[in-house]
């Protein structure tokens, strides 16, 4: 008699390795700051009032305040579902009123994934976001690759593989202004960050600036001129996990040894 084999899909998540490592590469200490909600009052480097509407702040957008009818420009669906709320970002102090100059991230898998969630920008149709790759020691950009160009809309979402240091660019209205999460490389508005991060899920207790997917508030006006909204491209990147050689190891002798019990045996 053959017996059916039924595999337990939890075998497949055996030994998972990923969750992405953010690097702060500035003299700057990277923290994850918490927040409640958005006022409009400049507490946090991003909560500021948007000159695209009166609760449209990165803050608003992520805790469902900002809606269709209070932003002007808007790409996408406002308010987001599901609202992922007031998730922790990355600051350089611990009050949250600082953004880290530099940073880049260490890849925990090489693939990745990347979604659109909203743009509300007047540049919208016209801005460009791109991944770049470092070299090994994260000094200089080797390649860049175009992820959404202007007229994408939410929810569109597309990948990457990354197998060395990357960071995220912002290509200004398809002109020659282009803003880097390493900021030391922007073309103009050097050392002004224009990529506030936040973080959905953590990989683990006690990982530092480790997390299994990230949120980017982009803003693309110059820092010292602009609203400083960071709602301008709204983009959430997941690592997607694969399992280690050794868990496919295992995998595959666990395989041989059903199938070597589901094949019929002859009887002399």
């Amino acid at each position: 008699m053959v017996r059916a084999v039924t595999l337990c899909s939890c075998l497949l998540y055996a030994g998972l390795v990923w969750g992405d490592t953010i690097v702060v590469s500035s003299a700057q200490s990277g923290q994850w700051v918490t927040w409640t909600s958005a006022g409009n009052n400049g507490g946090e480097f991003w909560d500021n009032r948007s000159s695209d509407g009166v609760n449209c702040n990165i803050g608003h957008v992520l805790t469902g305040a900002a809606t269709a009818a209070g932003c002007n420009n808007e790409i996408g669906v406002l308010p987001l579902s599901p609202i992922p709320g007031p998730m922790p970002f990355l600051a350089a102090n611990a009050v949250g009123s600082a953004a880290v100059g530099d940073f880049y991230f260490l890849p925990g898998t090489p693939h990745h994934s990347v979604q659109l969630m909203v743009e509300v920008a007047g540049f919208a149709n016209g801005n460009q976001l791109g991944v770049y790759f470092l070299n090994n020691a994260a000094t200089a950009i080797e390649a860049q690759n175009v992820l959404f160009l202007g007229p994408a809309s939410a929810p569109a979402a597309t990948s990457f593989t990354a197998g060395r240091p990357f960071g995220f660019y912002l290509v200004v209205n398809g002109g020659s202004t282009t803003y880097f999460t390493q900021s030391s490389m922007n073309s103009s508005d050097r050392n002004q960050q224009h990529f506030a991060v936040f973080r959905e899920r953590p990989a683990g207790t006690g990982d530092g600036l480790r997390a299994d997917e990230y949120w980017l508030g982009i803003e693309d006006l110059p820092i010292g001129s602009g609203d400083k909204d960071y709602q301008d491209m709204v983009v959430r990147v997941r690592a997607v996990p694969v399992p280690e050689p050794g868990a496919w190891l295992l995998l595959g002798t666990l395989l041989i040894g059903l199938v070597a019990r589901a094949v019929p045996r002859h009887r002399g």
